[in-house]
């Protein structure tokens, strides 16, 4: 199997090793320096992916998505500073993607900044809509404890998705946080009927039924 579809049927460590032997007769080969940095990615080894991201640069410097996943693997490993000018050069390089927007959310996040945070979801959310935006951003909300903003998000992700666990396991969540019991378990309800295997709905239904005092049923 070729190192993209290994990649592709979940065996990173395989793909790593087949763009090793990739890399061994063809030095330079920026598409194996690329998959092998996506699949030590998947491996959470952010030193090896970062490198790799690095080595496509050289060969491709002005590949937009190659400087974000770069960015966000740098962020993972520590390095905030360079995560960030490899995120911003991300978007100076292509302005639609959306990507760093999310990415450049998460580092401000994480140094304490939910104001700039917030404000990179919204642009993100003005280009793409896309669901995983709206969703981060209300998480922002909910840190800012500003509940009835993010009900809002959650509300919109519900209109725009509504067929996505994701949406209404969101707002389930926000109604947990207003004590709208009965609203969470509709929202609860319904994430779960659209996949029952939703790791953020079943995690959500754990923690009601512990604090409801059920803790064999939250640990069946």
């Amino acid at each position: 199997l070729s190192a993209r579809a290994l990649a592709s049927l979940g065996r990173p460590a395989d793909a790593v090793q087949a763009c090793d032997r990739i890399l061994r007769l063809r030095p330079g080969h920026y598409r194996a320096h690329l998959l092998r940095g996506e699949a030590h990615y998947s491996l959470r080894k952010w030193d090896p992916a970062a490198a790799d991201y690095a080595r496509v640069l050289a060969y491709c410097p002005f590949f937009a998505s190659a400087w974000n996943m770069l960015g966000i693997t740098k962020y993972f490993a520590g390095s905030y500073d360079v995560a960030r000018e490899a995120v911003d050069r991300s978007t100076e390089l292509d302005a639609e993607l959306v990507e760093p927007y999310s990415n450049r959310a998460t580092l401000f996040a994480a140094q304490g900044d939910l104001d700039a945070a917030l404000q990179e979801l919204t642009k993100g959310i003005e280009k793409s809509g896309q669901l995983e935006l709206y969703r981060n951003r209300c998480a922002i909300q909910q840190r800012r404890k500003q509940l009835d903003e993010a009900l809002k998000d959650a509300e919109e992700m519900v209109l725009r998705y509504p067929n996505a666990a994701l949406a209404h396991s969101t707002r389930a969540t926000v109604h947990h946080l207003m004590k709208r019991s009965e609203a969470f378990r509709t929202d609860l309800k319904r994430a779960l009927e659209i996949d029952p295997d939703f790791v953020d709905a079943l995690i959500l239904q754990a923690l009601h039924l512990t604090e409801e005092g059920q803790l064999e049923e939250a640990i069946a």
